[in-house]
Formats: C-alpha cells, structure tokens, sequence
C-alpha cells in the first residue's frame, strides 16, 4: 500500500518539483558557455588561419631554395703593419634548405670580389659562407630573416710600386638581417646587410661589411 502511494503520488511530485530547476539550470550552464561571435570577428579568425596554412605551405619543410645576388662591399686589410679600407663588387650564388621548419634554415654561399679602390693594386677575394638562419613574416608578401655562421676568404693582394703580394686565407665569424618580398610564386627579391670579423685576428683581411641584393627562387 505504501508502495503504491509512492510510486502515485510522491515519485510524479518529486518529478514535477526537481527537474524543471534541472532543465533551466542546464539552459543557464549552456548560455553562460556560449559566446556570441560577430561576422567580422569570424571572418578575422579564418583569414588568420588561412594565412597561417598559406605561410606552411610557401615554405614546406626541407624545401630547397636557389638564388643570385649583387655584393657591394667594404674590407679592412692590414698590410705592413697599416690598415686601409677597400670597397669591392661581387657576385654571389647561394643554396639553402629549410630545416624540418619553415623558420630554420641552413645556406651555403660563395662570394666572388674583384678590383680595388687602391691605384695599382691587384685585388681578388673568394668567400664560402656556411650559415644557419631564421625566417619569419613580417607583414603582406614580405619576410625577414637574420642569420650567423662561419666564414672562409681566400685573398690574393699585390702591388708592384709597393712591392708586396698576399695570398692567404682567412677564418672568420659572419652575422647578418635581411627582408625578403615575393614578386612572383616562388621568387623573392630582396636585400641583405651584413659583417664579417677574423677569428684569429692576425690575419691581412681583418673585418668587412656587406650590403646584398638577392634573387631567390624555390624548387
């Protein structure tokens, strides 16, 4: 008999009573959860992931990347004891490979520099540069890079009135920035500036500076 009161009475009051606080407290919890996103908030969020899988894609891992470029330089050579600036133009031809990362990046570059600003001297430089780098957007099309690594420049310097002659070759430290657009898919121009010091310290070509405008494309 008790049972059955129960089961009439008590249990479909108990229903009535506790489960409409449960739904509203369920239509509360769902509400408090939801944010309200305007169109342009939506449309921001997916141009900035579009541009992220955009940036990945422009720059697949282990990518390969080829270019040329135009050296203007400035070298420091201490000859006798005396030590004199040298401006120089040269060619340059680069290589280099991402990474496992769109970001980082190894080049290996060769440097080309002939003439001299000096009246009657013979000037040749060859320059191997074997660098690591970082690369990264910057804004639009553009992207800036910055880079270090080691050095290798072999001289050969003579003058006849003067009566000296160098060969030599020199170990050295680079660092450098630079900024990159893309005029075309898979082809940047852009600029470079950067320095160079010996290691040793005593060597006939101690420092120099460089400013570089490149031509890159990738494979």
């Amino acid at each position: 008999m008790t049972h059955c009161f129960f089961r009439k009475l008590v249990l479909p009051f108990l229903l009535l009573t506790v489960a409409p606080p449960m739904v509203l407290a369920s239509r509360a919890a769902a509400t408090e959860s939801y944010e309200e996103v305007t169109y342009d908030e939506l449309l921001s969020e997916l141009n900035t992931k579009r541009a992220a899988v955009e940036s990945r894609q422009k720059a697949p891992r282990n990518a390969l990347s080829l270019g040329v470029g135009y050296v203007h330089s400035l070298t420091q050579l201490n000859i006798r004891h005396t030590t004199s600036e040298r401006s120089q133009d040269g060619l340059q031809i680069a290589a280099a490979m991402n990474l496992d990362s769109p970001h980082l990046y190894a080049e290996g570059v060769f440097r080309n520099f002939s003439g001299s600003t000096l009246p009657g001297e013979e000037l040749q430089i060859l320059q191997v540069d074997s660098r690591l780098g970082y690369a990264n957007a910057l804004s639009g099309q553009w992207t800036y890079n910055l880079f270090t690594g080691f050095s290798g420049r072999l001289i050969q310097a003579s003058h006849s009135l003067k009566n000296y002659s160098v060969n030599e070759f020199t170990p050295s430290v680079t660092a450098g920035a630079g900024a990159m657009a893309e005029i075309h898919k898979n082809i940047r121009l852009g600029i470079e500036l950067g320095g160079r010091t010996s290691i040793l310290g005593k060597n006939t070509d101690q420092n120099s500076m460089d400013f570089t405008l490149r031509l890159d494309t990738t494979l």
